[in-house]
């Protein structure tokens, strides 16, 4: 790294060489993904994620996995990456549980939920009647009568 100094572009090609040189090696692996994360590459870090959890799941790899999901707004998706980590590593359970519990309070409530789709539909069926109508000659003014010029 010390060649590449803190250019993220020349990091990230000297970790793609490495991932291909040593595929195997999730040390790399999650060295990449986590730094796609700080750097808010957030599809892209949950990608190597899921890739080292398909391989050997791990606590680390499911809590990183869960908090992409929840930057990209995914908040359904991301609650049972938290839940696996906590039963993984029974030390992760507060945290792992805390996250849980944050993405479960900032998913919609029944009754928004039915409220959205009240006015979805609401919606829906208001466009199909919106219908343009044409002016009314007898409540349009009359068009301006030109004067004579010597009047």
């Amino acid at each position: 790294f010390s060649n590449y100094g803190k250019d993220p572009d020349k990091q990230d090609d000297l970790f793609e060489q490495a991932i291909k040189l040593c595929p195997d090696n999730m040390r790399i692996k999650y060295a990449f993904a986590t730094i796609s994360y700080q750097r808010g590459k957030f599809k892209e870090a949950l990608a190597t994620f899921e890739q080292m959890n398909r391989a050997k799941p791990n606590e680390d790899a499911m809590m990183y996995s869960g908090f992409c999901l929840a930057q990209m707004g995914r908040h359904q998706e991301a609650i049972p990456y938290f839940l696996m980590a906590c039963s993984m590593d029974p030390r992760k359970w507060q945290e792992a549980q805390n996250w849980a519990c944050r993405e479960a309070s900032l998913l919609p409530t029944w009754d928004e939920a039915a409220i959205e789709q009240v006015k979805q539909a609401m919606y829906e069926q208001n466009k199909a009647r919106v219908v343009i109508r044409p002016k009314d000659p007898v409540m349009a003014p009359a068009p301006a009568q030109p004067q004579a010029a010597g009047a």
